[in-house]
């Protein structure tokens, strides 16, 4: 993979206009050979990855963790990615069902130029002592965030495996700890750590805050940890900022409602389940996406499909959105 220091200098990005005064500046600009290919180095975009949100777990279970959010748009830390001739594979991360992991999000491919790039999907909220998974290893509960820990379960690491700065991280939150009996914790977010649940009969923890970009010319958030669930009568913890989903407060068997997922595209964790009683239906994750921006003028040798993910334009700049597994093909 080749990660290039991105050029762009539009009004959302003023610091790299004043690191380069008294020269020109803009993406890279580049001449365009024969049958429409790029020619002959490779162009910058920046880049957002989201990965796929954890399931929350049922049985007084955490909530799930954000999928792993990296990103180079207006980030100076990080480079962009450079395209070059070739087909590039998106794929899409899904949101893992109730007490499952998400799974991550690539890109993958390329000609002259080619990318190998990974978010982590987010980690499933973790069972009570003895409650079972269904996901057991105890690793699945890592990952972009961690999931949230049980009735009396432990924090579950974020920004697992490390994504460093450079490469457009961290990708993520620990989950909060198990503290209270009785009550989960919230699973972590893209932009904190999820919280605690609050002793003996207390609330579950509510889910780490998403965190928000503007890649495509207006701010949105993404990346929410799931609330935790908590037995009755405690309440559960709220998800967090981004769409995470709620937790579920246990209320007797039988009782329980559906659980509450985080939304497509959102990267978000699914709310926990504070029933002990059949059913103890858990939230799902939201599955995730990828945004790329480039300069319009590379635009006529650029194709997305499927059709489902789409393109915009921002000033003079292009933004193609994948919210389903996909290719970006250049020339």
């Amino acid at each position: 993979m080749r990660d290039l220091k991105n050029k762009l200098t539009s009004s959302k990005n003023t610091k790299n206009i004043q690191d380069r005064k008294g020269k020109s500046f803009g993406y890279q600009v580049l001449g365009f050979g024969a049958g429409g290919s790029v020619s002959p180095n490779p162009f910058t975009a920046d880049y957002f990855m989201l990965g796929g949100g954890g399931g929350g777990k049922g049985g007084i279970g955490g909530g799930g963790g954000a999928g792993g959010f990296i990103f180079s748009y207006s980030n100076p830390n990080a480079s962009g990615l450079a395209f070059d001739n070739g087909t590039y594979n998106i794929t899409i991360g899904s949101g893992g069902t109730g007490g499952v992991k998400g799974s991550d999000s690539t890109i993958v491919g390329g000609g002259d130029a080619p990318i190998n790039k990974t978010v982590n999907g987010g980690g499933r909220g973790g069972p009570a002592p003895g409650g079972g998974s269904a996901s057991p290893d105890p690793a699945d509960a890592t990952g972009g965030s961690g999931g949230g820990g049980g009735h009396l379960g432990p924090s579950n690491a974020g920004n697992t495996p490390p994504i460093s700065a450079a490469n457009g991280g961290p990708q993520g939150n620990p989950g909060g700890g198990g503290a209270g009996g009785y009550a989960a914790s919230g699973g972590g977010g893209a932009g904190s750590a999820g919280n605690a649940s609050s002793g003996p009969g207390g609330a579950g923890g509510a889910g780490g805050n998403g965190k928000s970009i503007s890649i495509t010319g207006s701010s949105a958030p993404y990346g929410g940890g799931g609330g935790g669930g908590a037995y009755n009568p405690g309440a559960a913890g709220a998800g967090g900022s981004g769409a995470g989903g709620d937790g579920i407060p246990g209320s007797g068997p039988g009782t329980a409602g559906p659980g509450n997922n985080g939304p497509a595209g959102s990267g978000s964790g699914g709310g926990g389940n504070g029933e002990t009683a059949p059913p103890t239906r858990s939230g799902a994750g939201g599955s995730g996406r990828i945004q790329l921006r480039y300069a319009t003028s590379i635009a006529p040798v650029v194709t997305i499909a499927p059709g489902t993910n789409t393109t915009a334009t921002d000033g003079s700049d292009t933004i193609a959105t994948f919210t389903v597994t996909g290719t970006f093909t250049v020339g």
